[in-house]
């Protein structure tokens, strides 16, 4: 037996959980893409502001504050809903993608600006959702090893998500960094769309059958 806490045991112990139930893959699927491809900000937003726009550090300083505003607006949002559906993660993570797309095609800085409000209430909105539904659709005995999962989705990506984009905004263009995240999370919204139900999520579990199989520690 793996000691406690030992992180070999703690994955062994939930991927099998995380694959069965589809409101647990689908997000964990959709944090991950969006932890490699979409929240590169640090490293796509400077390129952006200088070799797109032609700016400087003042130009990068308005966009991230411009993101930060909208993440205030979407916080706010995210934190009054009063029930949890599913589905409403995947429609979050289409709506995030395009908006993404459009500022990669911004023709000009102020659109960018515009469109930045939106992203970063669009960015916190989706992050907030995709925590409460893992949360909620795990069994208790399973929610902090689900939540780690979540963890090294969105956090451990970074080391590989920051230099790839860092790569295609060098080699092609910082457009190209942007457009990539969106394209790649409408895809896995697409994925997840079928697969996260349409009834909230009370006291972590749905009101879909369970699965088949549930593991007992």
């Amino acid at each position: 037996a793996q000691p406690p806490g030992d992180p070999r045991g703690v994955i062994r112990g939930c991927l099998p959980f995380a694959i069965r139930t589809p409101h647990v893959r689908a997000t964990l699927i959709l944090i991950t893409v969006a932890g490699l491809f979409v929240y590169e900000y640090s490293v796509v937003l400077p390129i952006f502001a200088r070799f797109t726009f032609g700016g400087d550090a003042d130009m990068f300083a308005t966009m991230s504050s411009t993101m930060g505003a909208g993440a205030v607006v979407g916080g706010l949002m995210a934190a009054s809903r009063v029930t949890q559906v599913p589905v409403l993660l995947a429609r979050s993570a289409l709506i995030f993608g395009t908006i993404q797309i459009l500022v990669s095609i911004s023709p000009n800085v102020w659109l960018a600006y515009a469109l930045l409000v939106v992203l970063g209430g669009c960015s916190v909105t989706f992050i907030s959702t995709a925590n409460t539904t893992l949360q909620l659709s795990s069994d208790p005995e399973m929610r902090g090893r689900v939540m780690g999962l979540y963890v090294l989705g969105f956090f451990g990506t970074t080391p590989f998500g920051g230099p790839l984009m860092g790569w295609i905004g060098e080699h092609f263009s910082p457009r190209w960094s942007l457009a990539v995240g969106g394209i790649t999370l409408i895809l896995a919204a697409i994925y997840a769309l079928p697969r996260l139900g349409r009834e909230p999520l009370v006291g972590g579990v749905s009101k879909m059958p369970p699965p088949p199989a549930k593991i007992t520690d």
